[in-house]
């Protein structure tokens, strides 16, 4: 891993964008609890989940995927942010997501436990 200094000594002309992920959707694992934060305008507090690329499911273009990945780059391993705004408006795009990692609510489970269940479980992103 290079040093600040090696960095930041690079000519900008040389600078690029990293490459956007190819669309479609991916296999992944939830990495750890979610960050927890707040908006920087309206103070809005969110949860920040680490989601850990493991495969690029069949509706991902192959010749895109390819391309991406290039000679030194693969898709597994990258971490997609899939965040959500802890607002009463914004709570069920929340809960929809834990039961979308396999989390049962059924019997009466919080919010907030659900979350502690969240590291490790699998979900499908679409990107």
């Amino acid at each position: 891993m290079a040093n600040i200094s090696d960095i930041l000594n690079r000519k900008a002309e040389d600078v690029e964008a990293p490459k956007p992920i190819p669309p479609g959707s991916y296999n992944c694992v939830v990495k750890g609890l979610p960050e927890q934060g707040e908006s920087s305008v309206k103070k809005t507090p969110f949860l920040k989940f680490a989601l850990q690329v493991i495969s690029a499911r069949d509706d991902v273009d192959e010749e895109a995927l390819a391309e991406y990945q290039g000679d030194d780059t693969s898709v597994v391993g990258k971490v997609i942010d899939a965040t959500y705004y802890v607002t009463d408006n914004a709570l069920f795009m929340l809960t929809d997501f834990l039961t979308s990692l396999g989390i049962d609510f059924s019997d009466g489970k919080s919010i907030s436990a659900a979350i502690d269940e969240s590291p490790n479980c699998e979900v499908i992103a679409f990107i």
